[in-house]
């Protein structure tokens, strides 16, 4: 282990297993550092600097003005092997794996040329598991393999190759079923439940005028 300055390190999402940063688990790390509770180090490429393990603790660090922290260095030979072993460290400890962000860690490692096998022994999943994953992987409007939210999976699969806003889209969707929210947005205007701010409004204007032409479109054909 080794005490280095936080600002040297490197935050490098393109090797980043996660698809995001929590914002509520580097609040429960900052209070787990401030009241002593034992927090595994940080483990960091020795030649490149750049964190293969521990952005939520290196966030809780940064939000506590840290100017020195203790890390472990490890060896990589390149980018496949630094992400690998982001991928074994993170699926196994830490605030877990959320299924696409386990998805998006499958097809990046494919990327990197590995075999479904060798897939499966990173990211802890049974082989035929891994082979669903990557088999039901969509295609993007560059062509390129991209991983589907579930929600979205079942509609998106039916297209052949993504449009570049369908695409950003499914980036941006919450992973649950479109169905979901409009029963969320049924169950409060029966209640009578209506926010007033201008932001809901115009959402729910502009959601029916969509749904509008979208229907009169669908009746055209």
């Amino acid at each position: 282990m080794a005490s280095v300055k936080l600002s040297d390190l490197i935050l490098d999402y393109s090797v980043y297993p996660r698809n995001d940063i929590s914002s509520v688990h580097v609040t429960s790390l900052c209070d787990a550092y401030e009241i002593g509770d034992p927090v595994p180090p940080i483990t960091v490429c020795s030649k490149t600097k750049r964190i293969s393990d521990g952005i939520h603790r290196f966030k809780a660090h940064e939000r506590l003005r840290r100017e020195m922290i203790e890390v472990v260095w490890r060896d990589y030979e390149n980018d496949a092997e630094l992400f690998k072993d982001a991928v074994r460290m993170n699926v196994s400890h830490g605030r877990a794996f959320d299924p696409y962000d386990r998805k998006r860690a499958v097809l990046r490692l494919k990327g990197f040329g590995l075999t479904p096998r060798d897939i499966s022994d990173v990211v802890r999943l049974p082989m035929h598991r891994v082979e669903i994953v990557i088999g039901g992987f969509g295609k993007g409007f560059r062509s390129q393999s991209i991983v589907l939210k579930s929600g979205l999976a079942s509609t998106l699969k039916q297209q052949h190759t993504l449009t570049q806003k369908q695409e950003k889209t499914n980036e941006r969707w919450s992973g649950s079923q479109p169905a979901f929210h409009v029963n969320q947005l049924v169950l409060l205007l029966e209640a009578e439940i209506v926010p007033k701010t201008s932001a809901f409004v115009a959402g729910m204007d502009r959601l029916c005028e969509l749904w509008l032409a979208i229907t009169k479109k669908n009746k055209a054909s």
